[in-house]
C-alpha cells in the first residue's frame, strides 16, 4: 500500500525514515523494500507480512527493459538472487540520505552524529552534548538563536537546561551581601583591585575554601565581564556554564553556605 493509500499514516515517509534512521533502528537491511514493479511509488513506505514495513526508494525496475525485469520477478519466485534486488540493497541508504538531505542540518536530521559538527562550530564543545543523539538535535534547534545571545547568562542557562539538561541553578544571580562570601580564584592584582574597590584581597580559609573579599562592610561592583555563579561548598561546580561563554567574561564564585 503507498502513503496515498493509507491516510491514516501519522508522519510521511520521508518523516518516518528520518526518525528511525536517527533512532539507529535501521541496522542491516532489512528494512529495504525489494519490490521489483516499475510503476511503484518512490520513497514510501509499504506494509511487510510478518516483517513489520519497508522502505522502497527509487524502483530500478522503471529504467530497464520489461523482459528483464520480468526475468527478475520470475527469478525472485523461484528464490533466487537477482543482480536488480543487489543495485536495491547497495543503494537504500543512499538514495534515501540524498531523498532527505534539505534536513541533514536539521533537528530532524538522519544521522544526528553529524550535528556534533554543527553544535562545536557555535562553540558548545563535545564535553557538554556529549555526542547525545537528542542533546545534538535540541541544539541544532536552539544555536541560531543562542548564538547572538552568547555571553548573557539568562542565555545560557536556557541552553544550559532546555537542550543539555544541565543543572543552572544560581547562575547569574546574587542576592544582596552574598559577594562578602565570594571565594578566591586566580586573577591578576589589578582584577582584584577593580573589583574590591582598590582594596587588596584578605586571603582566609573558610569551612575549606579560600575566601579573599576584604572585611569592610560594603558591598562590592560586579562589572559587566563578570557572571556571579553561585556554589554550595560539597556540591559539584555547574562547570558547563564555562563551556558557553566567551573567553573575556568572568566568573564570580559566590558561596552559598549549605542549609545543613
Amino acid at each position: 500500500m503507498s502513503e496515498a493509500g493509507n491516510p491514516l499514516r501519522p508522519r510521511t515517509a520521508a518523516l518516518e525514515w528520518i526518525r528511525r534512521s536517527a533512532a539507529g533502528d535501521l541496522s542491516g537491511m532489512g528494512w529495504v523494500s525489494l519490490d521489483l514493479d516499475p510503476a511503484a511509488t518512490p520513497f514510501s513506505v509499504i506494509p511487510d507480512e510478518g516483517e513489520g514495513e519497508r522502505f522502497r526508494h527509487v524502483p530500478y525496475g522503471a529504467f530497464l527493459p520489461p523482459p528483464m525485469v520480468e526475468a527478475a520477478q520470475e527469478a525472485r519466485e523461484e528464490g533466487l538472487a537477482t543482480a536488480l534486488e543487489a543495485l536495491l540493497l547497495l543503494f537504500a541508504r543512499p538514495e534515501w540520505l540524498i531523498h532527505t538531505r534539505d534536513r541533514m542540518w536539521t533537528p530532524l536530521s538522519p544521522t544526528p552524529e553529524l550535528l556534533a559538527r554543527l553544535a562545536e562550530s557555535y562553540g558548545v564543545s563535545a564535553e557538554l552534548h556529549r555526542g547525545d543523539p537528542d542533546k545534538l538535535a535540541r541544539l541544532a534547534a536552539r544555536l541560531p538563536s543562542w548564538h547572538p545571545h552568547r555571553g548573557r547568562p539568562e542565555a545560557a542557562r536556557a541552553l544550559l537546561e532546555d537542550a543539555l539538561e544541565e543543572p543552572s541553578e544560581g547562575v547569574g544571580t546574587i542576592e544582596d551581601g552574598e559577594l562578602a562570601s565570594e571565594a578566591f580564584t586566580c586573577r591578576s592584582a589589578d582584577w582584584w583591585r577593580r573589583r574590591t574597590g582598590g582594596d587588596p584581597p584578605q586571603h582566609r580559609i573558610v569551612d575549606n575554601v579560600l575566601r579573599f573579599q576584604p572585611d569592610t562592610g560594603r558591598p562590592f561592583e560586579v562589572i559587566q565581564e563578570d557572571i556571579p555563579v553561585r556554589w554550595t561548598p560539597g556540591t559539584p561546580f555547574p562547570r558547563a556554564i564555562l563551556r558557553l561563554l566567551p573567553a573575556w567574561q568572568s566568573v564570580r564564585l559566590i558561596v552559598v553556605e549549605s542549609e545543613q
